[in-house]
Formats: structure tokens, C-alpha cells, sequence
């Protein structure tokens, strides 16, 4: 038989006492309850900021339809979270929401991405753009006085012909 001394016996008694009782239940379920409920708010602003930053990104010309399934699938965990807590069950509503609110910053950085990757491809199309613009009024240009210039020598020329066949005629 094992020997159980009188402060341990006491201690092993406390500990089943706090267990057992009820008020130390409530405070554990109202921890669980607290923490669900705080998951849920982060959870919620964090699905937020990536459905604006998913709008951000689409401002500046970015292919976001992807973005846009996965954030459907992180306002459905949500959902689940909400209603887990509904039902208390707030440990599933707990680990539902954090899951959600770490693919709403997933999607933001992504959405951040994409916004720079787009913003960087409209820069570039800007300055293709203008390249081009400047590089074909230079051609217009160029075209314009070599052909202005090859009529004008033709015109000397024929009336320079023609003055000289009237001065030679004309003598």
C-alpha cells in the first residue's frame, strides 16, 4: 500500500475539490466562452481586411478570382465558428476561428502581392506606351522631312529644267 503523507493528501484533496466544484467549472467554461468569442471578433476583422485588400488589388487591375474563392471559404469557416459558439462549443468555435482568421492574412499578403505585381505591370505598360509614342512621332517626323524634302529637290530640279529649256528657247 502506498503511503500518502497528510500535506499531499490534503493538496490531492483541494485540487479534486476545485475540480469538482461547480463555480470552477463555470470559470473554465466561461474561459473557453471568452476565448471563442475573441477568436471570433479577430477572426472576423481579419476576413475583413483581406476582403479590402482583395479590393485593392482588383482596383489596380489584378486577377483576384482566386482570391475571391478563398475568401468564401474563410467566411464559411467562419460561419461554422459562429455557429460552434451558438452551440457552445466553443473550443470547435475557437479552433474554426483562428483558422479562418489565418487565411484572411494569408489572403492579404497575397492580395498585397498582387496589387504590386499589377501596379508594377501597369507602370511598365505606361512606359512602353510612351517609348512607343515618342519612338513613332520621331518616324512621322523623320518620314515626313526626307519626303519633303525628296519633293522639293524633285520640284527644283523639274523647275530649274524648265527655266532652262525657256531661257535656251527663248534665245
Amino acid at each position: 500500500m502506498i503511503a500518502i503523507s497528510t500535506p499531499r493528501l490534503l493538496l490531492i484533496s483541494l485540487i479534486l475539490c476545485l475540480i469538482l466544484s461547480p463555480n470552477f467549472n463555470s470559470r473554465v467554461h466561461a474561459l473557453g466562452e471568452d476565448s471563442a468569442a475573441s477568436a471570433i471578433r479577430q477572426a472576423e476583422a481579419d476576413v475583413a481586411l483581406a476582403y479590402e485588400a482583395i479590393l485593392e488589388a482588383k482596383g489596380t487591375g489584378a486577377n483576384v478570382s482566386d482570391l475571391l474563392l478563398e475568401l468564401n471559404k474563410a467566411t464559411e469557416i467562419l460561419a461554422r465558428a459562429h455557429n460552434s459558439y451558438r452551440l457552445t462549443e466553443f473550443d470547435r468555435a475557437a479552433h474554426e476561428a483562428n483558422f479562418s482568421s489565418q487565411i484572411g492574412i494569408e489572403l492579404r499578403a497575397k492580395a498585397s502581392g498582387l496589387k504590386d505585381m499589377a501596379t508594377d505591370a501597369a507602370a511598365q505598360y505606361f512606359k512602353l506606351t510612351v517609348i512607343l509614342a515618342v519612338l513613332g512621332v520621331t518616324v512621322i517626323s523623320a518620314a515626313s522631312w526626307l519626303s519633303w524634302h525628296f519633293f522639293k529637290r524633285r520640284y527644283l530640279r523639274k523647275t530649274s529644267e524648265t527655266e532652262l529649256e525657256a531661257v535656251t528657247n527663248g534665245h
